[in-house]
C-alpha cells in the first residue's frame, strides 16, 4: 500500500471513528431518560405507566436521576458505537480487497456488520451492565444508594465477584450486538 493511499484510509478510518463517537454520545443524551424509565418499570410495580414514572422520578428524585448512570454509557456507547462504524467499513474494505471488487456483494456487506457488532459488544457489555446497576438503585431523602457512581460500580462490582461479575450478561449482549449489526448496518449502507 502507498504512503498516499495508506494517509487516505487513515483519514477516512478517523472519520469513521469520530463520527461513531458523536452519534454513541447523541445516543445516550437523548435516549438516557427514556432508557431510565424503561428500566424503572420492567423491573418494579411501582409505577403505572410512562408517564407516572416520568412524574414520580422527577418529583421524588429529581431532574438529574434522568441521568443516573450516564457516564459508563457516554464513554462505552461513544466508544462501541466508534468502534462499530470503524469496523464496520474497515471490514468492507478488507473484503473489497479480497475479492477485488469496488461494489461488495451483499453477503459480505452483512459478514462486515456482524463483525462491527462483536466489536461493539466487547466494549458496551460493561457499560450495558454498570448503567443498569445504577438506574436500578433508588435515590432520594433517607434513602442510601449501593453505588455512588460510575467507577463505585465497577470497584464494587470487581471486588464482590471479579471480572466475570462486570461482563455479566456476555452471550446474549453479544448475540444482541451481532444479530442487529449484521442486518441494520447492509440495510443502511444499500438505502
Amino acid at each position: 500500500m502507498s504512503a498516499e493511499k495508506h494517509g487516505v484510509d487513515s483519514y477516512q478510518s478517523a472519520k469513521e471513528f469520530f463520527a461513531g463517537c458523536l452519534g454513541g454520545i447523541s445516543q445516550v443524551f437523548i435516549g438516557q431518560p427514556f432508557d431510565i424509565m424503561k428500566v424503572r418499570l420492567v423491573t418494579s410495580n411501582q409505577y403505572k405507566g410512562m408517564g407516572d414514572a416520568f412524574r414520580q422520578i422527577l418529583s421524588q428524585e429529581g431532574p438529574l436521576a434522568f441521568y443516573k448512570g450516564s457516564v459508563a454509557p457516554l464513554i462505552g456507547v461513544g466508544a462501541a458505537v466508534s468502534i462499530q462504524f470503524g469496523v464496520v467499513e474497515k471490514t468492507k474494505r478488507f473484503f473489497q480487497n479480497l475479492i477485488g471488487a469496488g461494489e461488495l456483494p451483499l453477503k459480505y456487506v452483512f459478514v462486515s456488520g456482524a463483525v462491527a457488532g462483536l466489536a461493539n459488544s466487547i466494549v458496551s457489555i460493561s457499560a450495558e451492565h454498570i448503567r443498569i446497576r445504577l438506574q436500578t438503585q433508588r435515590t432520594g431523602a433517607g434513602i442510601v444508594p449501593e453505588y455512588s457512581g460510575s467507577i463505585d460500580a465497577i470497584q464494587k462490582i470487581f471486588k464482590n465477584h471479579g471480572i466475570a461479575g462486570i461482563y455479566k450478561g456476555t452471550c446474549i449482549t453479544v448475540y444482541r450486538a451481532v444479530s442487529y449489526t449484521h442486518l441494520t448496518l447492509p440495510t443502511i449502507y444499500s438505502v
